[in-house]
C-alpha cells in the first residue's frame, strides 16, 4: 500500500534537521518512501507546507495515521505538532482540526 500524506503546519527550521526529523515522525506510520518541502513560489523560502510518500508492506504491523502529529514523537505538553492529511481519513474540523465534532 502506498499513501500520499499532505502535511501542514511544518517547524520553520534549518533543512539539515526537518527531513530527519520529518522521517522519524512519520516512520511509525509506514516506510519513507519519498519527501518533498514546498517552497513559496515567489520568494522561494519554505512556507511549512508539504508532503511524504509512505510505503505499507502487508506483513508490517504500522500505527494508525493521525491528522495531529507530534514533532519528534514526543507526547509531551509543550510539544510543537504539525498537520496531516491523506486521502481517506476521516472528518475534522478545518478551524480546529479536531476530529470530535
Amino acid at each position: 500500500q502506498v499513501i500520499r500524506v499532505h502535511l501542514e503546519k511544518l517547524p520553520i527550521i534549518p533543512c539539515d534537521a526537518l527531513e530527519p526529523g520529518l522521517r522519524s515522525c512519520l516512520s511509525p506510520y509506514g516506510n519513507v518512501l519519498q519527501m518533498c518541502l514546498y517552497e513559496e513560489p515567489s520568494r522561494g523560502w519554505f512556507g511549512g507546507r508539504g508532503f511524504a510518500i509512505l510505503g505499507r508492506l502487508p506483513n508490517i504491523q504500522y500505527a494508525d495515521l493521525t491528522h495531529r502529529m507530534c514533532w519528534n514523537n514526543s507526547d509531551t505538553e509543550n510539544t510543537r505538532s504539525f498537520f496531516a492529511t491523506w486521502a481517506d481519513m476521516g472528518v475534522y474540523c478545518r478551524y480546529c482540526h479536531e476530529t470530535t465534532h
